[in-house]
């Protein structure tokens, strides 16, 4: 939908899923204007979380909201954003996040589905694909890996995460 909000309030999170969020405010482009000029929809970013969310590395929290204070009641242009984002991800992934993708990318269950599925069959491979508390899971598809690596190498960050299919795994 193509639909711009006056205001958004939103829970810190990883500077990628934030700038995805802040898109979504200013939607369509055509922007309020006061006093004959265009201007962005305030949004107001707050550091606490409401409960846990397993599913952000703590770390990578700390340095969005840390390097997002430096623009605290200023405009954020595109560059602002990635600027921001290079800087919580310029080491590339955290341990446990390399894990996790590790995890997801050379899983077994995932990568010989083609070879091992039967119409009508229905089985419980999220236990299988999955073997702790995981709740999320990134795929890479096979005809973005050179893609894929030559963005490691490059160290553009950014762009590696659009080559990505996140899963989030629920569990009821």
């Amino acid at each position: 939908m193509d639909i711009d909000y006056n205001v958004a309030f939103i829970e810190n999170a990883p500077i990628d899923a934030l700038i995805q969020r802040f898109g979504r405010v200013n939607r369509t482009g055509k922007l309020k204007e006061i006093n004959g000029n265009a201007c962005l929809a305030p949004i107001y970013l707050f550091q606490n979380v409401i409960g846990r969310t397993p599913f952000y590395d703590d770390d990578v929290l700390f340095n969005t909201w840390t390097n997002l204070l430096f623009y605290n009641n200023k405009s954020l242009s595109e560059n602002d954003l990635v600027e921001v984002c290079n800087y919580v991800y310029k080491n590339g992934y955290s341990a446990s996040q390399e894990t996790d993708f590790k995890r997801g990318l050379n899983n077994t269950v995932i990568n010989e589905f083609e070879d091992n599925w039967i119409a009508g069959h229905w089985n419980e491979w999220i236990e299988d694909a999955i073997e702790s508390n995981t709740k999320k899971l990134d795929v890479l598809c096979g005809n973005l890996v050179e893609m894929y690596d030559s963005l490691i190498f490059e160290y553009r960050y950014i762009e590696l995460r659009n080559c990505l299919f996140r899963c989030i795994i629920m569990k009821f």
